[in-house]
């Protein structure tokens, strides 16, 4: 998975420190093209066999158009917890390194730059070939 170089330093302490506490966390998805963007957003609109699309690739929460997305600019996850039941405690630790928690707008796997950078401004600094390895 590849991040924005000062946001991947960010989510590794995330991890690391997540890790110390005793909690495991997986990371889902990243950095994330205007056209992989697109095709989560035909998935969630997608309502053959009772939405069958957004419950095989765990699509919890609405995705932004491309281009509006945080992960489009390598400034976001999606990630999982183990125990799930601490997912809210990696939330917590996001929060208190000036990252956002999506939690607060109904997206519990998801942490961004948001606090930091305007989308416009996530834009504007994202450096094509620039994105490093979390």
């Amino acid at each position: 998975m590849q991040a924005a170089p000062d946001f991947a330093k960010l989510i590794r302490l995330v991890i690391e420190r997540a890790k110390a506490e005793g909690i495991a966390v997986t990371l889902n998805t990243a950095y994330r093209s205007n056209a992989y963007q697109q095709e989560l957003i035909d998935c969630w609109n997608d309502s053959t066999n009772n939405f069958e699309c957004r419950k095989r690739r765990g699509i919890v929460h609405e995705p932004s158009q491309p281009g509006l997305s945080y992960h489009n600019w390598g400034r976001a996850i999606d990630f999982e917890a183990s125990p799930v039941e601490k997912r809210g405690r990696v939330g917590e630790i996001a929060q208190a390194l000036g990252l956002r928690y999506g939690v607060l707008f109904g997206d519990p796997v998801h942490i961004d730059d948001g606090k930091k950078f305007t989308i416009t401004e996530a834009k504007d600094r994202f450096v094509e070939g620039a994105l490093v390895e979390i």
